[in-house]
């Protein structure tokens, strides 16, 4: 791993694996069962990922919890 980066209920990680740089987005704020309800927050992750995956020209993976 070459960077973790926590933002309210965002992880943002940046990696390398064979040479290769990887960006991995995770949402922390979804619930087990339903969907979340701060919607600012969600909106806010939707955001970074689309900013992510729009300026890393590599693989970018989204996932939620």
């Amino acid at each position: 791993m070459i960077e973790e980066i926590h933002e309210n209920d965002t992880v943002v990680r940046k990696l390398e694996y064979n040479s290769k740089f990887m960006i991995h987005i995770q949402y922390l704020g979804w619930p087990d069962h339903g969907v979340p309800e701060d919607l600012e927050s969600f909106n806010a992750f939707v955001l970074k990922c689309e900013s992510l995956i729009h300026s890393n020209p590599g693989t970018v993976v989204v996932h939620c919890r």
